[in-house]
């Protein structure tokens, strides 16, 4: 059963979601989101069993939600969580077709029994439902949003209707960014001219693929039109394709032409990824340009941030120089990606952590073509200098007396509250406009001071660890540590000795 979770609340979110995964396989999270606007499109684009929701949320709340999906005809059911202060919003919301609720807090067992009962509600409504009446449409658009369990009978309906001897061709479109409803109505139309006098069918699982699946007896004669409809393609679509002799394959060739799409990553030049072509490429070794990745991080180290624009087009152009295998590349893409964030952490704590709520490492998980990855390094290391450089000084009068005194009486460890106190303002205001000025946190920054103070004194080879503690700002030497290779990714000791 597919689960999506809406709680505005982080802590409580992320908490729900290890709750559902610890239950067991038959409870996949596809979706999470912090609010009912959110929420509406992760269910629009994910087509959950299950949506787990909170009533009381920002911008849209729970109640809206609901109401939102059941407009839109989106089949799915709903758990409410509940304290007792909004009890009454959680029976309006079961009165428009929430399954069930649950009191907050919630525990394992409560969440388990909520689950198992609206999971043998939709078990029971799917025994209802008559495959027969469903279009061909209809029923490839049912099996790719449903489990393979879920499916048997829309599987045994379309193996009666699909004429004896054809065989199904299932192509998949895949791009790194969502296609745009605009793109899919194209490809829709393109595909519809060079297909005609086929019996073919669309859906889309992922918001950045589209699917095809098409009835044929000729593989060849088909590949040819499809190569005709590609030269209408976009540079960032890759094709993937896969034979299924019969439908109960649909699951696994999904999974299959999803794969053999990395190999998009590859210095191939694809037309279609399939593994009659994948069995031709012989893969050079590969051996990962360390020169180049020293270059960047010298240059990160001394702010020359326009300079590795085009060590990083070498980079790129490298790992497309020869038909290496895509985990090669991406794996090379994850060791540059992460040396560079580990030189920004180096350099700037605070930085480091506002550029990884960017989530750069799971972009770069996801790839299938290497050509944006450039830029996007490019933009991180742009707002990085743009931050380091503003760190020490900006144009808000009221932050660079702040960041004068934070300089000069950095061991008092003044707090956020007793900051704003002494410039009359509130803290919430002072907290948001050190974010927006300085783009890292009043506490993050005041952490920072009190370590670079550290590495002075340490570089200044005078000083026992607990003295530099002391006159950083720490009482706790052992937490002075902790902090410090939190900051520095070395303890103070290993610092001086790379």
């Amino acid at each position: 059963m597919k689960v999506v979770v809406v709680e505005d609340e982080m802590k409580s979110l992320k908490g729900l979601q290890a709750l559902v995964r610890s239950l067991g396989q038959e409870w996949e999270v596809v979706g999470s989101a912090g609010n009912g606007q959110e929420g509406l499109e992760v269910v629009k684009r994910t087509n959950p069993d299950i949506i787990i929701t909170d009533i009381m949320m920002p911008k849209v709340d729970g109640l809206e939600m609901i109401q939102n999906i059941y407009k839109q005809q989106i089949a799915c059911k709903f758990i409410i969580l509940s304290g007792y202060a909004d009890f009454k919003y959680a029976q309006a919301a079961i009165k428009l077709g929430g399954v069930d609720y649950l009191l907050k807090p919630i525990t394992k067992n409560s969440l388990k029994a909520s689950l198992e009962k609206v999971r043998d509600m939709i078990l029971e409504e799917r025994k209802q439902i008559q495959p027969s009446r469903f279009s061909m449409q209809e029923l490839w658009e049912r099996i790719s949003s449903v489990s393979q369990e879920a499916a048997e009978e829309y599987l045994q309906e379309l193996s009666a209707r699909i004429p004896a001897g054809k065989k199904l061709y299932l192509l998949l479109l895949k791009g790194d960014n969502s296609f745009t409803s605009g793109e899919i109505k194209k490809w829709k139309e393109i595909m519809g001219y060079y297909l005609s006098g086929y019996s073919y069918y669309s859906f889309s699982q992922k918001k950045n693929e589209y699917f095809f699946l098409i009835e044929m007896e000729d593989r060849v004669k088909l590949e040819t039109r499809l190569l005709e409809a590609f030269e209408q393609r976009e540079s960032d679509v890759a094709f993937s394709s896969c034979i299924m002799e019969e439908v109960h394959e649909f699951y696994q060739a999904v999974n299959k032409i999803e794969d053999n799409s990395n190999w998009n990553l590859s210095g191939v030049k694809w037309k279609i990824i399939c593994d009659e072509e994948i069995s031709k490429v012989r893969c050079k070794q590969f051996v990962y340009p360390s020169e180049i990745e020293k270059e960047v991080i010298q240059k990160i180290g001394r702010l020359e941030i326009e300079e590795i624009r085009k060590d990083l087009q070498r980079f790129v152009s490298y790992l497309k120089d020869q038909p290496y295998h895509y985990k090669d590349v991406r794996e090379a893409m994850m060791c540059m990606t992460v040396s560079v964030l580990y030189e920004i952490r180096k350099s700037s704590y605070g930085i480091y952590q506002e550029i990884s709520h960017l989530n750069i490492l799971d972009w770069v998980k996801n790839r299938i073509f290497t050509g944006s990855y450039g830029m996007v390094i490019m933009n991180v290391l742009t707002d990085f200098k743009k931050s380091k450089e503003n760190i020490h000084h900006c144009d808000n009068l009221i932050i660079n007396k702040v960041l004068h005194m934070i300089e000069k009486e950095f061991k008092e460890n003044i707090l956020l509250e007793e900051m704003a106190r002494r410039f009359r303002i509130t803290p919430e205001y002072l907290s948001a406009l050190f974010i927006r000025e300085l783009g890292i946190k009043y506490t993050t920054y005041c952490t920072q001071v009190k370590i670079e103070h550290a590495k002075q004194l340490l570089r200044e080879g005078k000083w026992k660890i607990y003295q530099i503690a002391e006159q950083s700002g720490y009482t706790d030497v052992k937490y002075f540590c902790k902090v410090f290779k939190k900051y520095t990714g070395k303890s103070p000791s290993e610092y001086n000795h790379p």
